[in-house]
C-alpha cells in the first residue's frame, strides 16, 4: 500500500498535459508498482490511460511517453485487465490501439479476457483489436481459436479481416511451442488464397505474407505450389496477362513469397509500367 499523500500526488500530477511532467510521474509510478495494492493499481491505471488520449502529433511528441505508459501498465499485471478492457471499448481509435498494445505486452494473464472480447464484442473494430493483441502473445491459446479466426475473414469489417489475416500469419509460425496440424495448414492455405481478392490492400498484403511463410517453411505440397505460382506472378505482373496488384505493399510481399516459392528474386514491373505510360 502507498502512503495516501504519495497516491494523491500521483493522481493529481496525471492531470497535467505537459509531456516532461507526465514522463516524470509515469517513471515514479513505475517505480512504485510493487508497493501498490489492487485498488491502487486500478485507480492509477485508469488515470494513466488518459495519457493515451493525448494525440501523437506530426513530430511524435507523445510517442516516448505512450511507450512508457504501455510498459508501466503491463507491469501492473492482471489486477488492471478489466480496466484496460473497459477502456478499449467505445473510445478513440488511437487510444484503442495503445490499450490493445498494452494487453498484448501483458502476455499470458490477458489471454482469457482478450479471447472473450474477440468472441463477444459488438464492435468489429474492438474484436479486431483483441485479436491483434492476442497475435502478439506467444501462447498456443491463439491456435485454439483458429476456426473462429478463419471465419472472420468473411466479415464485413475491413479492420476485423485485417486483424484476422495478421493473426493467421502468427499461427502459421509455431507459437507457444505448438504448431498447426497438416489439415489446418491446408485449410489456412485455401482461405488465404481466397483472401487475395479482398478489396482492402492491407489485408491482401498480410495474406501474401502469410502464404510466403508457408512457402518458406516448406509446408506447401506440389499441388499447392502449382496453384500458388500463377497467383503470385499475376500479383507481380510478370505473367502473360500483366494485371498486377496496384497496391505496392501487396507486390512487395509477393516478391518475398515468389523468392520462397522458387528461390529466384524478381521485381514487380507494375508501378514502372504505369510510369512509362505517362
Amino acid at each position: 500500500m502507498l502512503e495516501p499523500d504519495i497516491l494523491e500526488s500521483m493522481y493529481s500530477r496525471l492531470k497535467s498535459r505537459d509531456k516532461d511532467d507526465l514522463i516524470d510521474v509515469v517513471k515514479t509510478i513505475g517505480d512504485c508498482v510493487g508497493d501498490m495494492g489492487k485498488n491502487e493499481k486500478v485507480l492509477i491505471a485508469d488515470a494513466v490511460m488518459g495519457i493515451f488520449y493525448l494525440d501523437d502529433d506530426e513530430e511524435s511528441k507523445y510517442a516516448e511517453l505512450h511507450d512508457m505508459v504501455v510498459e508501466v501498465l503491463a507491469k501492473m499485471g492482471s489486477d488492471i485487465i478489466e480496466v484496460l478492457i473497459g477502456g478499449m471499448v467505445g473510445t478513440e481509435m488511437h487510444a484503442e490501439h495503445h490499450i490493445a498494445h498494452t494487453l498484448g505486452r501483458m502476455g499470458q494473464p490477458a489471454i482469457e479476457a482478450l479471447v472473450k472480447l474477440f468472441r463477444t464484442a459488438d464492435d468489429p473494430v474492438v474484436r479486431g483489436l483483441a485479436l491483434h493483441a492476442l497475435s502478439h502473445i506467444d501462447d498456443p491459446a491463439l491456435i485454439g481459436i483458429l476456426d473462429e479466426v478463419i471465419a472472420t475473414l468473411d466479415h464485413g469489417s475491413a479492420e476485423l479481416r485485417d486483424a484476422a489475416t495478421g493473426a493467421i500469419g502468427s499461427m502459421i509460425e509455431c507459437i507457444g511451442g505448438l504448431c498447426l496440424s497438416t489439415e489446418s495448414y491446408s485449410k489456412v492455405f485455401d482461405k488465404l488464397i481466397a483472401t487475395l481478392s479482398d478489396p482492402h490492400g492491407g489485408t491482401r498484403s498480410k495474406a501474401v505474407r502469410s502464404i510466403g511463410k508457408l512457402a518458406k517453411m516448406d509446408i506447401l505440397n506440389d499441388e499447392q505450389k502449382a496453384r500458388l505460382l500463377p497467383v503470385i506472378t499475376g500479383i507481380l505482373g510478370i505473367d502473360d496477362q500483366h494485371q498486377w496488384d496496384r497496391a505496392f505493399i501487396v507486390r512487395r510481399e509477393a516478391e518475398e513469397a515468389y523468392f520462397h516459392l522458387t528461390g529466384e528474386k524478381v521485381s514487380s514491373v507494375g508501378a514502372l509500367s504505369i510510369c512509362r505510360k505517362d
